[in-house]
């Protein structure tokens, strides 16, 4: 450990755990699939390929983009020198999404490839000349959040630059990029100003409040995360500040709350998916994995 990055792929569930990634069997056991260098966060997505699908995984280093296939169960470090390396992935369309890790600009895979790229099939900001932070797609629109605005762009179906600006921007930035999640048919993340938005249409709406702001002004801003959580109706968006405290939005009744393990003033989770029937999440300290129960405190 400690769990950088949990993702489940059509079933399968994927854990990188300190520099390795394993591939969770349905016995709970770990099988080593690769290496994943870096001691931080990493980003997954995946897509369609030859029968099955690829794995990948991004740790924002110039070069570090790491492709796990599912059918043939061969791991690979992306060679192609149009990959400079990733901050983090997503997927819309059969084309995987990155941004390049000095945040210069946003770029994508070719049809259904995770392997190759197009140095062509490169977008840079064009609201504002501020660094691209993160990336997310909602409603097969791709959102790229950067230090002080937010833009969107869309597929207009070409070989190349296949994607352009919808010339609408949001004059709000994002302060960690791992704050920036989807739920609830929208996107959630942390702003540079320190509140929590949802996406709206073209427009970011506020649904943090002045005491947890005043909460979160007191922390790093750009060490925040989070992840999300569904089950048995609710909908919730946990934000953790690594040195405060876990905050759960729940979307369903708009009311925040804490989180907090024992001995912990945060939650000790640092991620968690929904897995063969059950939810689970990865500790920030070590290895473990942990399964979710509404009978047991965490």
């Amino acid at each position: 450990g400690p769990i950088r990055g949990m993702y489940n792929c059509e079933g399968q569930m994927f854990v990188v755990s300190g520099r390795t990634m394993y591939r969770i069997s349905s016995a709970g056991v770990g099988i080593p699939a690769g290496t994943i260098p870096g001691v931080g966060r990493v980003s997954i997505s995946h897509n369609q390929f030859k029968g099955g699908n690829q794995v990948l995984v991004t740790n924002g280093s110039p070069g570090g983009g790491y492709v796990y296939d599912t059918q043939t169960q061969q791991f690979n470090r992306i060679s192609d020198p149009g990959f400079p390396g990733s901050l983090m992935t997503a997927y819309v369309d059969s084309y995987l999404l990155g941004v390049e890790p000095q945040g210069r600009f946003w770029f994508h895979s070719n049809l259904a490839d995770a392997n190759d790229y197009n140095t062509l099939d490169r977008y840079e900001a064009e609201a504002a000349p501020d660094r691209i932070v993160g990336i997310a797609v909602s409603q097969f629109e791709v959102w790229t959040f950067g230090e002080r605005t937010t833009e969107c762009f869309g597929n207009t179906g070409g070989a190349t630059g296949t994607f352009q600006s919808r010339r609408t921007s949001i004059e709000r930035g994002c302060a960690s990029r791992w704050t920036i999640q989807n739920l609830d048919n929208s996107i959630f993340w942390l702003g540079d100003d320190g509140i929590v938005y949802r996406l709206e249409g073209y427009g970011a709406r506020r649904v943090s409040t002045v005491p947890l702001e005043r909460a979160i002004a007191a922390n790093r801003l750009q060490d925040a995360f989070a992840f999300t959580w569904e089950d048995k109706g609710h909908k919730v968006y946990y934000l953790t500040m690594p040195d405060g405290h876990t905050w759960g939005y729940d979307v369903v009744s708009g009311i925040w709350h804490r989180r907090e393990s024992y001995g912990l003033n945060r939650w000790r989770l640092n991620d968690a998916v929904r897995w063969n029937g059950a939810w689970y999440g990865g500790d920030f300290q070590d290895g473990r994995i942990w399964q979710l129960d509404w009978e047991y405190p965490a």
